[in-house]
């Protein structure tokens, strides 16, 4: 008799979770996969996945767990925000307790000069009065930039919002194109980058300020959970792979190009 192809949850959200479900979705419409992907619904209007998408929390470790059980998830690929630390231990939790392999896609972090802090809180308290700061730290942020009325903030935000006293938004969705973060950067007379350090293509606004001579004030990435860590998405397709017994097809990296 047939058996049921493996089942794969991705908590997704990031390009490389992206990148991941899109290698994967041949093996989904040929049957030889079920994948569901999972957002956590910060965004307003995510671009659409190509397989099973659900938006939402659990409710927890416990509420993950229970559907993982329910659902029969075979494998689960935390592909999250390399910031969403709850969700990562929630994911690592509930892994545990359903007994489902897990492993976590996180990009790696920037290796250039910056000066570096354990959070966004410590990174801000060191910019010197007077500044002029690009907060690359999202909407989220914005408690905590209000404790600093002696700055002049620029808050840049992927969706619109209520208005935030004290603090000026922009409104831009990524990825950012380094000739754009230049212009912003020289035409607003940044003195200070404050960001957290996300990897991957959020390095190219560290980057332009390094080019700049802006300093940059980095909030070191939370520690990743204990179990295996991919860094990009070729070492989640092979990780899926191995763990589901899939069969090997070709990434879209690995295709040779056009003559």
């Amino acid at each position: 008799m047939p058996t049921d192809p493996p089942r794969l949850l991705v908590l997704a959200g990031t390009a490389e979770g992206r990148e991941t479900l899109e290698a994967l979705a041949p093996l989904v419409a040929a049957g030889r996969l079920q994948a569901i992907a999972s957002l956590a619904g910060a965004t307003r209007s995510p671009r659409t996945l190509p397989v099973e998408t659900r938006v939402g929390g659990f409710g927890g470790a416990e509420g993950l767990a229970r559907f993982l059980q329910a659902e029969r998830i075979d494998a689960l690929l935390d592909a999250t925000h390399p910031f969403a630390a709850r969700i990562s231990a929630n994911a690592a939790a509930a892994s545990a307790a359903a007994r489902v392999p897990r492993a976590q896609l996180r990009r790696p972090g920037w290796t250039g000069p910056a000066r570096r802090f354990p959070d966004l809180a410590a990174a801000l308290a060191a910019a010197p009065a007077g500044a002029v700061m690009l907060a690359a730290t999202g909407r989220g942020s914005a408690p905590l930039l209000a404790v600093r009325p002696d700055l002049t903030i620029l808050l840049r935000v992927a969706e619109p919002g209520p208005e935030i006293p004290g603090v000026e938004t922009l409104v831009a969705r990524p990825p950012h194109r380094a000739e754009a973060d230049r212009a912003l950067m020289l035409d607003r007379r940044i003195t200070h980058l404050l960001a957290r350090d996300s990897g991957g293509a959020e390095v190219v606004k560290l980057e332009v300020a390094r080019a700049l001579g802006i300093e940059i004030l980095l909030a070191e990435q939370p520690p990743a959970q204990p179990g295996p860590v991919l860094a990009d998405a070729l070492e989640a397709l092979a990780w899926a792979h191995a763990t589901l017994g899939l069969p090997r097809q070709p990434s879209p990296r690995s295709r040779p190009g056009p003559p």
